[in-house]
């Protein structure tokens, strides 16, 4: 059974495709990095107290208290002296458009490579909003992996190494065990479908204890007798999200927001009726799942907030790739089963 690609990469590459992914990767990066410190000028300390909160038991965001990676990540580079959060988002970018632009290369020429870190780029601009944390960009990176991964038939425990990293950082770490579920439904592999069942109990473990262990133990007088802030359901926003899109006067930022919102939805469901054709069944599992992702932000998001969205910058921008070119390119897709 074909899973992945159908070829090994080239073992080196001419220069001028070096010099390229370089240009692509350095220019993306900075542009980036640009437009983030330009929309968040004057904002320094009010960032670092969210990221510092999870840390010191503040804000008293029950929901923020499980995202601890991040925080470490940022605090350590400050310790060492590299920089904070500006240092941390380059970083990031870096790695994130370099492992876009280099897979693209390797699958598709070098006009769609270019079309599509681009595209990444404005899918990362265009729904910038005023508030920012680490964990945003460490989901960003964490759905391109999880993109290339599937794409070369990574096998299940691969997907919840992923899974088991990436959960330390945001909950939406939880997408790996509906994906392996509904590979599981598809292939009537019932072993895989327990497995994704107890993975996802116990990520919905970890994530609520933490944070109410954490929550509860802030040394801030009165956090753990905040009970708004503890509920469950505190973060139930579709009646605020109703009352936003019916009635609401939007900012240009929420308009952006909503803009790519309704893109990132399009985009998405489209993927899943071409890969489904093309017999792409692995990715077009995995499009259904980030679609139920995006459609999950209507009940615990707010859908004017454009982080939110940057996170699927650079997964979005390859699947538009990878449906834009599916029988050119070095390394071309063959038709792939659910992982076994």
């Amino acid at each position: 059974m074909e899973t992945g690609v159908s070829a090994s990469p080239p073992t080196r590459w001419p220069w001028w495709r070096l010099a390229l992914a370089a240009v692509l990767i350095g220019l993306s990066t900075w542009l980036g990095t640009q437009a983030w410190l330009q929309a968040h000028v004057g904002q320094d300390a009010e960032l670092d107290l969210v990221w510092q909160g999870v840390l010191d038991g503040t804000p008293h965001w029950r929901a923020y208290q499980n995202r601890l990676l991040g925080p470490w990540l940022v605090q350590g580079l400050s310790v060492s002296g590299l920089g904070g959060l500006p240092t941390f988002v380059a970083l990031s970018l870096l790695l994130g458009f370099g492992a876009l632009c280099l897979s693209l290369l390797r699958r598709h020429t070098e006009a769609w490579s270019a079309f599509g870190m681009g595209l990444a780029l404005m899918l990362w601009w265009l729904p910038m909003h005023h508030w920012s944390a680490p964990w945003d960009l460490l989901d960003m990176l964490f759905l391109l992996a999880l993109c290339l991964l599937v794409a070369r038939g990574a096998p299940p425990w691969q997907l919840l190494v992923l899974y088991g990293v990436a959960l330390w950082s945001r909950e939406s770490a939880l997408i790996v065990c509906l994906y392996l579920a509904l590979c599981a439904l598809h292939g009537r592999r019932w072993r895989l479908l327990a497995v994704a069942v107890a993975a996802g109990i116990a990520g919905l473990l970890v994530v609520h204890g933490l944070r109410e262990a954490l929550f509860r133990e802030s040394p801030l007088p009165g956090v753990g007798w905040d009970e708004a802030h503890r509920a469950l359901g505190n973060h139930n926003n579709i009646a605020k999200n109703l009352d936003v899109l019916l009635h609401a006067q939007l900012t240009p930022m929420g308009q952006h927001a909503l803009i790519a919102y309704a893109a990132l939805l399009l985009l998405h469901g489209a993927a899943v009726v071409v890969f489904w054709r093309r017999g792409h069944t692995a990715l077009a599992l995995l499009c259904l799942t980030l679609l139920a992702y995006l459609g999950s932000m209507l009940v615990f998001g707010y859908v004017v907030e454009g982080r939110l969205y940057q996170p699927l910058a650079l997964s979005a921008a390859w699947l538009l790739c990878e449906m834009g070119q599916p029988s050119s390119g070095l390394h071309p897709l063959r038709r792939q089963e659910t992982p076994r």
